[in-house]
């Protein structure tokens, strides 16, 4: 399970960058356009991709697959 999504340096997320903290199984993401829930789907979709290189995922215990749902 994912435990903290850190984001920094990409899209709309600033060089300070931000921490999604107290992650659950199951977590939705909603906000105004522009606002960054396809930056983060993105991310946790290819968290390998160059633009995410300053961006961190922490597991709670161990990595597992994440399905994204971006529709």
């Amino acid at each position: 399970m994912i435990k903290t999504i850190k984001l920094k340096n990409c899209a709309t997320y600033p060089s300070v960058g931000v921490s999604i903290e107290n992650c659950q199984k199951v977590n939705f993401f909603y906000g105004p356009n522009g606002s960054g829930k396809s930056t983060i789907s993105n991310f946790l979709r290819n968290p390998t991709d160059p633009q995410y290189s300053e961006c961190e995922i922490e597991w709670e215990n161990g990595a597992v697959d994440v399905v994204v749902y971006n529709r």
